[in-house]
């Protein structure tokens, strides 16, 4: 009969069993405990990671492809069940610590045309950095964090102060300043 899910199951009993008895409940499996943190993490470097480095020929193709092989009611379940059983620590492997980065604070923001993708460029424009010396970006209204490795801190700062970006605007970057909380 192939796999049942939970609430599969209790509407294939409850239509098996005779009407005005009552029908025996399956236990349902013991709940394992998972590491939402982690997950979490994992779920947030995946969504990063198709937003900023996949190709999206390739990800439609296999987005095709799940789509023809999996029915469209058990697609959760079988997202679920991937990160159930996925491997999260290859997903921390990846990342570098974060005591080898620095978070930068840049006065340029969506409000002056800047993409996850022009900053990349706009830092790569610095000839000593490379792309795995670039951390989190993260991108606001009217300005934007980048986390750069220890190594090149001076060298980004130095560089890129005063360069003019968007409308002749001068660019600011500085050492961001600690969250308070």
């Amino acid at each position: 009969m192939g796999i049942m899910y939970p609430k599969i199951m209790e509407q294939k009993q409850k239509q098996l069993a005779p009407r005005g008895r009552r029908y025996r409940s399956i236990g349902r499996p013991k709940r394992e405990s998972l590491d939402f943190s982690q997950l979490r993490v994992f779920i947030q470097n995946s969504l990063r990671a198709i937003q900023e480095t996949e190709n999206p020929d390739n990800l439609n193709k296999i987005r095709r492809f799940f789509r023809n092989n999996v029915p469209l009611s058990l697609r959760s379940y079988f997202a679920a069940y991937l990160l159930k059983h996925g491997n999260f620590a290859k997903s921390q492997e990846h990342s570098q610590p974060k005591a080898q980065f620095k978070r930068l604070f840049l006065n340029v923001g969506k409000q002056h045309r800047i993409t996850i993708k022009s900053m990349k460029e706009l830092l790569n424009t610095v000839k000593t950095i490379k792309d795995n010396d670039i951390g989190n970006i993260s991108i606001h209204r009217t300005f934007s964090f980048v986390d750069v490795h220890e190594a090149q801190v001076d060298t980004v700062i130095s560089s890129l102060s005063s360069q003019k970006v968007y409308k002749d605007r001068k660019l600011m970057v500085t050492f961001a300043k600690k969250r308070n909380g």
